[in-house]
């Protein structure tokens, strides 16, 4: 059905895409599959839609793939951080950027409680977190998560690095 939904996205037939997502998950159910494996379904499906540009297919997905988490209490893995930030990232290309701050702020909780507050994960969404500040014209505030995002950047990759740059982007942005 992956292959169908596909093709039902290159032809922008939203409503037939979805179909075949539900259908995936019920053919996994009827194969007594883990919520892990219903989960991985959802994300594969919400990035599908997201390379067709169907934000909101792909804000559905996502949003689906985060109530299984939540049927499972499972809100506080690597997952579900990854789960946060990426509904946050839609929002935020959408303009929902007070809605996008609170996922935003979700992740890095978890990622702040999982990897340490010097990871990439914290740092690249407090970046995330900088545009929408941004976008809400608190531009000193901004520039706090903007600099701590662009400083950790360098100590992890180095002044030249593709990630870096994109770090010195949200600065010029302020």
């Amino acid at each position: 059905y992956e292959q169908l939904e596909l093709c039902y996205l290159r032809q922008s037939d939203w409503g037939k895409a979805f179909f075949c997502t539900e259908k995936t998950v019920s053919l996994n159910r009827k194969q007594d599959k883990t919520e892990a494996q219903f989960v991985e379904v959802y994300l594969k499906s919400a990035e599908r839609f997201k390379k067709s540009g169907f934000l909101a297919g792909e804000f559905r997905q996502l949003q689906k793939a985060l109530e299984i988490k939540e049927a499972f209490n499972q809100l506080d893995d690597d997952i579900s951080a990854e789960i946060y930030n990426a509904i946050g990232l839609n929002l935020l290309e959408r303009g929902d950027y007070h809605r996008a701050i609170v996922l935003f702020v979700s992740a890095t909780k978890i990622w702040e409680k999982l990897k340490g507050k010097a990871s990439e994960e914290v740092s690249s969404t407090k970046g995330n977190y900088s545009m929408c500040l941004i976008a809400l014209d608190k531009h000193e505030e901004a520039l706090l998560f903007a600099l701590e995002y662009r400083d950790r950047f360098v100590e992890l990759f180095g002044e030249y690095h593709p990630k870096t740059f994109r770090a010195y982007c949200n600065l010029a942005e302020i």
